[in-house]
């Protein structure tokens, strides 16, 4: 709109529809707005059934126990993983407390998990 018309009378009906634009405007954001949150709600709850399903399909743990898996490459060698452990792979075996800890001496044979961390989980799960 480069030139606007000299009378008030114009210039308010002008402003008037420019108002009732923006106010429809807002009515639009908000209802987007909630239809966004509603979708990420939705996302989420959806995304939390998948990893539930997910654990209970693997037969993930609660998270008390651990976990030793054996990797082929880049060179032969064990993961140890919390039960829970959503990075480990089928080729798991439970292991032990003790054997957590017996296996946490050899890092050339058994490394963590860099994402579960179960050396740091040894202390929850003694006391």
């Amino acid at each position: 709109m480069n030139e606007l018309p000299p009378d008030p009378a114009r210039l308010r009906v002008i402003l008037a529809h420019l108002e009732q634009q923006l106010a429809n405007e807002e009515t639009v954001v908000t209802y987007l707005r909630l239809q966004r949150d509603a979708v990420q709600r939705a996302l989420n709850a959806a995304g939390q059934q998948r990893r539930t399903q997910q654990r209970e399909d693997r037969g993930l743990g609660d998270g008390k126990g651990f976990m030793a898996e054996r990797v082929m490459r880049p060179r032969r060698h064990v993961v140890l993983h919390v039960d829970d452990c959503p990075m480990a792979n089928w080729q798991t075996r439970v292991i032990t407390e003790a054997e957590l800890r017996t296996s946490l001496h050899d890092p050339e044979a058994f490394h963590p998990c860099e994402f579960c961390q179960p050396q740091d989980r040894l202390d929850e799960v003694s006391a």
